[in-house]
């Protein structure tokens, strides 16, 4: 489910709907934590963990892809604190070329002028990443506030704004049909030690597109096409050959009905919680008021 730029426009109005409505930014204080003040940004950012410079450059990398303006920038940080995911992390550890390059990226980011050299540094990152097997405890947990506020975030974007998140988003935009089929037919040829998480990989983006925030229901379907993964994988050689075919015909079946556009959606809601649920987000924005 590939998006050419050319057809953004017409599916960012489709995601609106009708209206485009400024977001609330009233922010009810979290409980427990009232009086809890926020550590302040490292005046340097040498010292930051590489955990931390990694959350740093996500919120920065999804404000960039949505271009975001001073006054959506000075909305989103009153939700900022709310919403953040703030469990204990372990800091990590990165050799000095890395860190080089996520500092790059972190500059570049937070000048937010230069397109080419932040796509080239973001692509310098993967590969550096990629090739020594860096595994960084960065994920961001959605929390419950940034799910409820995500909706009315996304409303507050222009549809240009949100022409250019689909953009910059498109090879992630994938029809979990076409994925699932996609994994089906290599199946046999994935190392039994990489299995689990291929298929993970293709569950979790099936209940993310067609459930969106609804946790139950992402897990649901989830669940499903996980199951249904691995009742086909435990064939031997010559049934899964004879089968293929009628595993292919399943596929609609076991994921159920697609509508495209609630599933990019579904997409784009859960990038906005994740930006809101990024404990770094507050200091991100601080850097692109400066």
């Amino acid at each position: 489910m590939q998006i050419g730029p050319h057809k953004s426009c017409l599916l960012a109005v489709l995601l609106c709907g009708v209206t485009i409505a400024p977001v609330s930014t009233t922010a009810a204080p979290r409980k427990g934590k009232q009086q809890q003040q926020q550590a302040p940004a490292p005046a340097d950012k040498a010292a930051m963990t590489p955990v931390s410079l990694s959350l740093r450059n996500q919120a920065l990398t999804t404000l960039w892809e949505i271009r975001a303006t001073k006054p959506q920038l000075q909305a989103l940080k009153k939700l900022a604190n709310e919403c953040a995911d703030d469990h204990p992390r372990i800091p990590g550890q990165v050799g000095p070329k890395l860190r080089q390059t996520m500092e790059g990226l972190h500059d570049a980011l937070v000048e937010a002028k230069d397109e080419d050299l932040i796509a080239g540094l973001q692509d310098q990152y993967d590969r550096e990443t990629d090739a020594r097997n860096i595994d960084l405890d960065d994920e961001v947990k959605l929390t419950q506030p940034a799910k409820q506020h995500a909706p009315d975030v996304l409303k507050m974007l222009s549809v240009r704004q949100l022409a250019s998140f689909i953009t910059y988003n498109e090879d992630l935009l994938v029809d979990p049909r076409e994925e699932l089929e996609d994994l089906v037919r290599k199946m046999k040829t994935i190392p039994p030690d990489k299995w689990e998480a291929e298929r993970d990989s293709v569950a979790d983006d099936a209940g993310m597109l067609l459930a969106g925030l609804h946790d139950a229901k992402v897990k649901e379907v989830s669940d499903r096409v996980r199951q249904w993964l691995d009742k086909a994988h435990q064939l031997d050689d010559q049934a899964f050959t004879k089968k293929l075919p009628d595993l292919v015909a399943d596929i609609p079946n076991v994921v159920g009905e697609v509508d495209s556009v609630q599933a990019i959606q579904h997409w784009a809601r859960r990038e906005i919680a994740t930006l809101l649920s990024n404990s770094e987000l507050t200091n991100a924005i601080d850097e692109r008021l400066k």
